[in-house]
């Protein structure tokens, strides 16, 4: 059971998988590219980061996957509509426990978990090899199971690269148990969107990154047990109501 005492955790582990992990569990879309290094993000410690690509389908797997489970706790309904777009993207943190790494925050099962392995803040970094319309973040997290190592206060930044990062939002939980929905809107106002377009409410960017910067009851390293990240949907073809067009059941 985990407790205040994280804070004596060994540090030995905190290099020992320095290459890149391909996932398979959700492959990406053909014309995604192939896989692009992402720094580790400022406050990193200097460390190098654990990474995991997600290029177009000819990829493989490093080490074992987590068997896929059943995610528990509600869903908002803030997500209908959207598409999930995380394996477009690489993702890496600042640091890592042996077997707790990056790869379990995409194995798609809520009872396996990232877990750091330093100084705060601890970092998830999520880069698009293009820019990319972003509308939410979502976090899994689960205080009963995780006590000290949940989560309490972390920012969502974005950006073009992790050397002109901006803060976007931050957001405080107590005691969370399921999915913890971030929407992003510019300007960082979250309580209400500012028009009925989706691509009015939300951002742009090739880099979004989560910097977890305390956890509770004063714990140091953090357990987050998955991570989402959601982009509008476009569903207004109005343009294509030509007589030509009508003559097509499908576009490609």
């Amino acid at each position: 059971m985990p407790n205040n005492n994280n804070n004596n955790n060994n540090n030995n582990n905190n290099n020992n998988n320095m290459f890149p992990i391909m996932d398979t569990t959700t492959p990406a879309a053909a014309d995604d590219g192939g896989m692009a290094m992402v720094g580790g993000g400022g406050g990193g410690g200097g460390s190098i980061p654990m990474m995991m690509g997600m290029g177009g389908g000819g990829g493989h797997s490093v080490g074992g996957q987590a068997p896929q489970q059943q995610q528990q706790g509600a869903v908002s309904s803030s997500v209908v509509g959207l598409c999930e777009v995380g394996k477009h993207a690489v993702w890496s943190v600042s640091t890592a426990k042996h077997g707790n790494g990056v790869q379990q925050l995409r194995d798609g099962s809520d009872e396996t978990f990232w877990q750091s392995d330093g100084a705060q803040p601890h970092l998830v970094n999520i880069q698009f090899h293009k820019l990319m319309t972003i509308q939410e973040v979502a976090l899994f997290l689960d205080y009963t199971l995780d006590e000290s190592y949940t989560p309490k206060r972390f920012t969502v930044r974005y950006g073009t690269t992790r050397h002109d990062l901006r803060d976007l939002v931050t957001k405080e939980v107590d005691e969370p148990k399921g999915w913890v929905h971030v929407p992003l809107r510019a300007g960082g106002d979250t309580n209400s969107a500012s028009s009925s377009d989706p691509f009015q409410n939300s951002v742009s960017a090739n880099l979004l990154q989560i910097s977890i910067g305390e956890n509770h009851q004063n714990g140091r390293d953090t357990h987050v047990r998955q991570v989402k990240v959601y982009a509008p949907r476009p569903t207004n073809i109005e343009e294509y109501k030509t007589t030509e067009f009508s003559r097509w059941a499908t576009v490609r």
